[in-house]
Formats: structure tokens, sequence, C-alpha cells
């Protein structure tokens, strides 16, 4: 996966900020979003705009560079589902998307390799999510 251009963010409350549109595939067509940072565009490709921000890792974890990408597309997910763009089932997609992007190699924007997380981290980050990534929904 090639990741986009991400920078620190000095915004209250983020920790990174996308310098560049982010588009990537999905299997859920038929719903169409657009707001601001965020577009679905019914037929299965997702627009995360520039200039988007984000928390990156939350919980009692580390923001490695393999998890900017992947947070930042679950936390987009949840900003929809909390706002009701979508509907709340799609949570679940939402931490199993978390769960594979977390293990894919990636590249960053500027070419240099970053090692997917391992199994066992990611099978924890998704139990996390599950359990208590919906108290803000």
């Amino acid at each position: 996966m090639a990741n986009p251009r991400i920078e620190k963010c000095d915004d209250a409350g983020y920790k990174w900020k996308l310098m560049e549109d982010f588009q990537f595939a999905m299997p859920l067509l038929g719903c169409s979003v657009y707001s601001r940072y965020i577009e679905l565009d019914g037929g299965g490709i997702v627009t995360i705009k520039k200039g988007y921000r984000w928390d990156g890792a939350s919980g009692p974890t580390i923001d490695t560079p393999n998890v900017r990408t992947p947070s930042m597309v679950h936390d987009a997910f949840y900003q929809l589902i909390r706002t009701r763009r979508i509907p709340y089932e799609w949570k679940t997609y939402a931490d199993n998307t978390l769960f594979i992007m977390l293990q894919e190699d990636q590249t960053d924007w500027e070419g240099n390799y970053i090692k997917g997380m391992g199994g066992f981290r990611a099978r924890i980050w998704k139990m996390g999510v599950m359990m208590f990534g919906g108290f803000n929904l």
C-alpha cells in the first residue's frame, strides 16, 4: 500500500494532517456520502481529502509509522458513523479494514518501506476497537 503524505498536526486534539487526497476501493457499494473531507462515491471508491485531521492511535498503544494510514481510514469511517452519514453496522467493516491494513507492508509518500504490523499485535488492536471503539459513536 502506498501511503499519502502525512504531517504532524499542531491543532488541538489531532496528531496528523493529510497533505494530499487519499483514495482506496472498498467492497461496500450503494452508499454515497459527500462531506468536506470524506467522500464515498457509491461505486466503491472512498476519498479522504487533503486537510483531513485525525488523532492517530488511541488508547494504550504506540503510534508507529505503520499505523498512520490505517488509523486515518478507521477514524474517517467512525466519523461518518458518528455523524450518521453511514449506518452503525459499518463499524464491523471499519474494524476489519483496520485489521487488514495494519498488516500490509507499506511505502510512505517518499517511497520508503514500512513493514506491516505483525498478526499478533494487529489482533490486539482489532480486539481493542471491537470492545472499546464504539463508546464515542
